[in-house]
């Protein structure tokens, strides 16, 4: 993305700035500056292998990390809802009012901040965890991550 694709909208969703049209996902920013006062930046993103955690179910919940726990804390999973919907909306709503990271049930993953560099940071920080994770996995099984090991 590069500045001029960015679109500010209000909190009902009303455009105020850009050129473009507010995102199709803009039902789920707008439930996390809903629930999330302190927030003023939500990216989205679909980091391969942080998706591929999410589409595997497995959330990225063990404090293995410090720079993981201390920008973010634990990234669940929201549970599934169709893109671009209100059942999506609501599901982020509810999962990501305790952490800054979220996996989306398949279509990726949001972090929150106080700036939008700061959620595109975060956002690196999910996949750099999601890739280390990943060799957790391949050598200790899921099982690690469901605190079985």
């Amino acid at each position: 993305m590069t500045p001029d694709m960015l679109v500010v909208t209000d909190l009902e969703g009303q455009k105020i700035s850009g050129e473009r049209d507010p995102s199709s996902e803009l039902l789920m920013h707008l439930a996390v500056y809903n629930r999330r006062p302190d927030v003023t930046a939500v990216v989205h993103a679909h980091p391969p292998v942080a998706t591929g955690f999410a589409v595997a179910g497995i959330p990225l919940d063990r404090a293995v990390l410090a720079e993981v726990i201390t920008t973010l804390g634990s990234i669940p999973i929201a549970d599934y809802g169709t893109p671009s919907t209100h059942e999506l909306a609501d599901a982020v709503g509810k999962k990501h009012q305790d952490s800054d990271g979220l996996l989306l049930a398949n279509p990726g993953a949001i972090t929150v901040s106080d700036s939008l560099m700061s959620a595109y940071y975060k956002m690196e920080t999910v996949e750099h965890f999601s890739r280390i994770s990943c060799g957790t996995v391949f050598r200790a099984g899921t099982g690690f991550f469901h605190g079985k090991k």
